[in-house]
């Protein structure tokens, strides 16, 4: 493994790539194996030498998520706001209402991003390939249990601890969206042990919110309730109208 290495840094020392290969790409050119230079081994090996990534000429590729471009124009300069919704039919629901104008959301957001559950804890950076270089804030809106609400609260923390030269990222709960699951009122019993979700995890959703919010949610959870997105359809959003994010 470190022949290929000491050849590659030889050879680009005096004729740099113009064109960085993704880490995947590098690694089967050094090792003949796609994965190792992301893998724990491979880290551990290139840590243990000194060299990182930028030097072997290699970018990480982030994993992707799925999204719709609404095409409506930001409100703030300099600034993109997009929705996150974190189950698959609330994310077809949104993309239909806006494109027919039936439901508004203000501030309007210019993406509307599938969240796929836990998945957008580890794709979020995607968002670095949609969007220009400004700030970007993320509405966060999943289920009302704490599961959900954890993920939202990981991924302020996640977004607030980026470094990133090329934009900075708030999250922001959604509140008025989860207060019309709170209105629809259609829960259903917590059918899982979510237990494991510890408070402390939590903290970071409820301190963006108003402090009668939380207390709703904790009179929902103590009566074993929670509420899914689904609990507000189409006809539903529709029949709102729009809110105020």
């Amino acid at each position: 493994m470190l022949p290929a290495i000491d050849h590659f840094l030889l050879e680009s020392r005096d004729k740099p790539p113009q064109v960085w290969d993704t880490v995947n790409e590098r690694s089967f050119m050094l090792f003949g194996n796609e994965k190792f230079l992301a893998s724990t081994a491979g880290k551990r090996l290139l840590k243990l030498i000194g060299i990182d990534l930028p030097q072997l000429y290699c970018v990480p590729t982030p994993e992707p998520f799925f999204y719709w471009a609404t095409g409506i124009p930001n409100s703030t300069p300099n600034c993109a706001d997009c929705l996150i919704v974190e189950n698959k039919d609330t994310f077809y629901t949104f993309k239909k209402l806006i494109a027919r104008q039936s439901f508004t959301l203000s501030p309007p957001v210019q993406l509307l991003i599938y969240g796929e559950g836990k998945k957008i804890l580890s794709s979020w950076p995607f968002i670095f390939e949609c969007l220009p270089s400004f700030k970007i804030r993320f509405f966060y809106f999943g289920d009302l249990d704490p599961e959900g609400v954890a993920i939202c609260a990981d991924l302020i923390r996640s977004t607030t601890a980026s470094e990133n030269n090329m934009a900075t990222i708030e999250t922001i709960p959604a509140e008025s969206l989860y207060a019309l699951l709170l209105e629809a009122g259609r829960t259903r019993v917590l059918n899982r042990d979510q237990s494991r979700v510890a408070d402390e995890r939590m903290k970071t959703f409820f301190q963006c919110c108003r402090p009668e919010f939380k207390n709703m949610v904790s009179v929902l959870w103590q009566e074993g309730l929670v509420i899914p997105q689904e609990a507000v359809p189409a006809s539903f959003l529709a029949a709102k109208g729009g809110v105020e994010l």
